[in-house]
């Protein structure tokens, strides 16, 4: 249907209205509560049939274009500007494994450019995102409007339009691997084979969690590894095995450009995405494994004996990354100008989950070694783009989109354990180089705050509530005491 047509026919279950991505029309301000709703209606259209959102319309069918956001953004590409943040919020707030349910288009309409989000389907799992008052919520769409279900109606709705995961029972070839454990020799000869054969099972139930963070029921040698055997696996020196594979694997590519040193694309089928690239599958594995253990509440530094908590195991393949980078054009403003650069992303995104997941975890947080855990993980991640930089290989820039979706932003949520923050402040902020701050502030601020860097310097800023402002006040303390603005 022709996109005049669309708007004619007004809003309805399947179709959404929005003025803006997020500037407030009449302050003039960018918003979060704009960009919200934006993010609600796409949960519910996810949650529900499927839909399509256009951003430049307002509810009296009004053609009002994307003018007012695009001159929100101060480079000279703003429909690419408009694409990276919409990116960038959607993957932060929903997630990056729903994006595969999307279709972005900036057609013309009047002689004015709107944004045109479409989602064919319903997801195969279901969306939440926080609400306004920090609380997970659960949207759907229902007549012309998006609603929040109660707790109650959510559990009844989910069991209605997704089929439970049946747990199935452990197959010949499970039976066989579990004879790997018997003993550490075993085990690890074991692994090294599976790891070698590209049809392994560890790479087939790895890609069928290609849009998971959770281990499915029905993946029994990851539920083997990951959970029932984890003690063992940890003894056995699982993560040295992976992390050394992917060290020679990296060694080996040193001079290869066909795959890795491409530029990135992102493929319309989301499921495939990465999967063409093996150290794609190994940063999953682990991302997995430690998720798993921190959903559960299991600390891996105290089930093991002999190998603990490997904090450099990410940044070490950073650093092979890195190492093996072909320098990309200058001119090249791609926001992934290699799949290293992708991979290295999908690194902190993983990273950025553990925080999420384990700040969650009540009760937990205070005593367990992931406090130091996380956030030394990701400092030592961070210390590698800073020698990538200093080797003109990795742009002030993509770092501090990194810097800022996958660690500020939750240093700024008010819902941050005090504990994380502190270990956060000690481990990676304490260690930003000073020529750093004020690139990485100055994005930081006006994406979440809306306000500018100078303004923080200076003390003179205006935030939503107090809760914000008690955190600003925090972080710039912070920064004045270790001499950093």
């Amino acid at each position: 249907m022709e996109i005049i047509d669309l708007i004619q026919k007004g809003e309805s279950s399947t179709l959404e209205f929005k003025s803006t991505l997020r500037i407030d029309v009449k302050t003039g301000r960018h918003e979060k509560f704009i960009e919200h709703s934006v993010l609600k209606t796409l949960a519910a259209f996810l949650n529900s049939d499927g839909g399509t959102l256009l951003i430049g319309i307002d509810d009296n069918k009004n053609i009002l274009g994307l003018d007012k956001d695009f001159n929100s953004f101060s480079k000279g590409d703003k429909k690419d500007e408009f694409q990276k943040h919409f990116d960038n919020i959607f993957g932060t707030n929903i997630g990056n494994r729903f994006q595969r349910y999307l279709k972005v288009e900036f057609p013309e309409v009047d002689g004015k450019t709107i944004c045109s989000v479409t989602i064919k389907e319903k997801s195969e799992e279901e969306v939440y995102i926080t609400n306004d008052a920090g609380l997970e919520t659960f949207y759907i769409r229902r007549q012309a409007s998006t609603i929040a279900l109660k707790a109650s109606e959510t559990v009844k709705y989910i069991k209605e339009h997704w089929k439970a995961t049946n747990s199935s029972s452990i197959n010949a070839e499970v039976t066989e691997l579990l004879n790997m454990f018997s003993s550490k020799e075993i085990f690890q000869n074991e692994m090294n084979r599976l790891l070698a054969d590209k049809g392994s099972i560890y790479y087939q139930e790895i890609k069928e969690h290609w849009n998971s963070y959770s281990i499915f029921d029905d993946s029994p040698f990851l539920n083997e590894i990951a959970i029932n055997q984890l003690n063992r696996s940890i003894d056995y020196g699982l993560l040295p095995i992976v992390s050394d594979f992917v060290r020679k694997h990296l060694q080996y590519e040193k001079d290869a450009k066909y795959i890795y040193n491409q530029p990135h694309i992102h493929l319309h089928n989301r499921k495939e995405e990465g999967y063409e690239m093996p150290v794609y599958y190994h940063i999953r594995f682990i991302g997995l494994l430690y998720s798993t253990a921190i959903h559960s509440k299991v600390d891996i530094d105290i089930v093991s004996h002999n190998y603990k908590n490997m904090q450099s195991i990410f940044s070490s393949m950073i650093e092979g990354m890195i190492d093996n980078l072909i320098n990309p054009e200058e001119d090249n403003e791609k926001e992934y100008p290699t799949n290293y650069h992708w991979l290295i992303s999908e690194i902190f995104s993983i990273t950025g989950n553990w925080l999420d997941t384990f700040n969650e975890a009540a009760n937990f947080v205070e005593t367990s070694s992931y406090v130091d855990f996380i956030p030394l993980n990701i400092r030592l991640c961070l210390s590698e783009l800073y020698k990538g930089i200093n080797k003109k290989k990795i742009s002030t820039e993509f770092l501090v989109r990194q810097f800022y979706y996958r660690i500020l932003t939750n240093y700024f949520s008010p819902l941050l354990n005090n504990f994380l923050r502190d270990s956060i402040e000690e481990k990676i902020i304490a260690n930003i180089p000073k020529q750093l701050i004020e690139p990485i502030l100055k994005f930081s601020l006006d994406e979440n705050y809306a306000i500018r860097f100078d303004e923080f310097c200076n003390n003179k800023f205006h935030v939503l509530n107090q809760a914000e402002r008690s955190i600003l006040n925090r972080f710039r303390n912070y920064l004045i005491a270790n001499r950093k603005i």
